[in-house]
């Protein structure tokens, strides 16, 4: 039996189409970053990214740490992060303790706006908003 290269494992592995799981674990990653877009949106003008991120695979799913930079002040910070789940759940962790659980878009941007509606996360982003400008 020939051996295949590399390049033709790989291609094959990668270029499959997309089950439907995957293609809930795309639309919800394409939802995530419609909520960045948004929170920096909010910003307005000012020189602000909330940008999504891949970090660890863990068992509740891929992380993507939502993430809000202002280079000119050197802040980088980590606002919260999303586990996608190969079946499409989506865990949000907002404080480093209980998730979160989503299964589509109308119930992530519930989440986030639960957590961005917290007095300690309004007040921590109204500093954020003074310090970009």
């Amino acid at each position: 039996m020939a051996k295949q290269p590399f390049q033709e494992i790989i291609k094959g592995a990668l270029d499959a189409d997309p089950t439907d799981d995957e293609r809930k674990y795309d639309a919800n990653y394409e939802s995530l970053k419609q909520l960045a877009a948004s929170i920096q949106q909010w910003f307005g003008k000012q020189p602000v990214s909330v940008l999504v991120e891949p970090g660890y695979q863990i068992d509740v799913g891929q992380q993507f740490n939502v993430v809000l930079q202002i280079p000119e002040k050197a802040i980088r910070d980590t606002l919260f992060r999303a586990y996608l789940a190969p079946d499409g759940t989506v865990r949000f962790d907002f404080y480093g303790e209980d998730y979160v659980t989503c299964s589509n878009a109308d119930e992530m941007g519930k989440g986030v706006q639960e957590f961005l509606s917290q007095p300690e996360v309004r007040s921590r982003m109204r500093v954020y908003k003074d310090l970009a400008s």
